[in-house]
C-alpha cells in the first residue's frame, strides 16, 4: 500500500480497521487532531493574544491541511459537521500571494483583528500557522436596515427621515463596517489523520505500514505511546524535535514561549495546554494530569532535558 502524508475518514476502517467509535474516543480524549484539506481560500495569518484577540500578520492564499479547534474536533464528532471560521494552516510552503499590507478600512481594534503587526512568513517559526477566514467588509448591518426602514417611510409620507437623539447616539457608537464570513461546513467525510499521529499510536508501526491486528487488547494497543515519557512537558519537546530537528534550545524556548502566549485552541504544538506563562525568562507549565503544583524551566534547565529527550526519541 502507498505510505501517504494523511489518510481521508473513509480509508480508515478498511486500512487501518480504525472504526469512528475508536476515531471518536481518540478525539474525546485528546489522543489525537483530526486534519482537513481546504481547498483555496484567502486567509488573515496572525497569532491570538490572550483575552484580546487576533493579531493579524499578512494575507495568504493557501490550499493544504489544516487543524480546527478541540472544540470543532468535539462537535463534528458527536453532529457529523461543523462550521468552522479559524484554522491552524500546517503548510508554510502551500501558502502563496502573501501581503503584509492591512487589507480593510475599519481601524484597529475591531470586531476582526485586534491589532495588526506585519510579518513577512519567513519571520514566523511556527509549524502551523493560526488563520482566520478572510471576511467580507461591509457596511454594518444595523445600517444597512435602518437606511431600508427609512426608504420605505418617505416613501409613504414624502417626508425626509430624521433621527431622534436616542437614534443618532446610537449610530455614533456603531462602527461604519462589520465583517463577515459563512466559514468552511466540514463533514465527516473531509476528516483526514495524519500518517505520523498513526505512528506515534503505534496503530502503524513503521514505514511500511505493519498494522496493528485488531484484538479484544485493541483500545490499549492504539492508546499506547511508542516511547513513555515522565509528564507532558517531556512529550511536548519529543514532538517538537522530531518536527524541527535542528533546532537549538533558545529556538525551542523561543517556541515555547510564543505558544504559551497563545490561546489555546490555537497552539500548535501544546495541544494538552501545559504551557501557562514565561516570566522572567523562565517557563511555568502544568502537567495536565497532575493541575496542582505548577512548575518552572529555564533555557539551561531545557538544554539538559532536550539532550535526554533525543536519545529517547532516536
Amino acid at each position: 500500500m502507498i505510505e501517504k502524508e494523511y489518510y481521508r475518514f473513509d480509508e480508515l476502517e478498511k486500512r487501518f480497521d480504525l472504526s469512528f467509535n475508536d476515531l471518536k474516543y481518540l478525539v474525546e480524549n485528546s489522543k489525537i487532531d483530526l486534519v482537513f484539506y481546504l481547498e483555496r481560500n484567502k486567509f488573515i495569518i496572525g497569532g491570538w493574544i490572550k483575552d484580546k484577540g487576533f493579531s493579524g500578520f499578512g494575507s495568504v492564499s493557501y490550499r493544504g491541511l489544516a487543524k480546527i479547534s478541540q472544540d470543532e474536533q468535539l462537535k463534528i464528532v458527536a453532529d457529523k459537521k461543523v462550521i468552522v471560521k479559524n484554522f491552524s494552516l500546517l503548510n508554510k510552503e502551500m501558502m502563496s500571494a502573501p501581503n503584509i499590507e492591512y487589507p480593510f478600512e475599519s481601524g484597529l481594534p475591531n470586531q476582526f483583528l485586534h491589532s495588526w503587526e506585519p510579518r513577512p512568513l519567513n519571520k514566523i517559526s511556527w509549524r502551523t500557522v493560526p488563520a482566520k477566514l478572510f471576511p467580507k467588509e461591509q457596511e454594518h448591518s444595523y445600517r444597512t436596515l435602518k437606511k431600508g426602514l427609512d426608504e420605505v417611510v418617505s416613501s409613504f409620507t414624502g417626508k425626509e427621515q430624521v433621527d431622534n437623539e436616542k437614534t443618532s447616539a446610537l449610530l455614533d457608537r456603531l462602527p461604519k463596517k462589520e465583517f463577515y464570513s459563512a466559514g468552511i461546513t466540514l463533514s465527516m467525510n473531509d476528516i483526514c489523520l495524519l500518517h505520523s499521529d498513526l505512528v506515534l499510536l503505534n496503530i502503524i508501526q513503521s514505514s511500511d505500514e505493519n498494522i496493528i491486528i485488531k484484538d479484544k487488547h485493541y483500545e490499549s494497543q492504539i492508546l499506547k505511546k511508542t516511547i513513555a515519557f515522565d509528564n507532558d512537558f517531556h512529550e511536548l519537546l519529543a514532538k517538537i524535535l522530531k518536527a524541527n530537528v535542528v533546532f537549538s534550545a533558545k529556538q525551542i524556548f523561543k517556541l515555547l514561549t510564543e505558544e504559551s502566549r497563545l490561546e489555546e485552541d490555537e497552539r500548535s504544538y501544546d495541544t494538552k495546554n501545559i504551557l501557562l506563562d514565561e516570566v522572567d525568562g523562565v517557563l511555568v507549565w502544568q502537567d495536565r494530569l497532575s493541575r496542582k503544583n505548577e512548575k518552572k524551566c529555564s533555557l539551561r534547565t531545557l538544554e539538559n532535558t532536550l539532550t535526554k529527550i533525543r536519545i529517547a526519541i532516536r
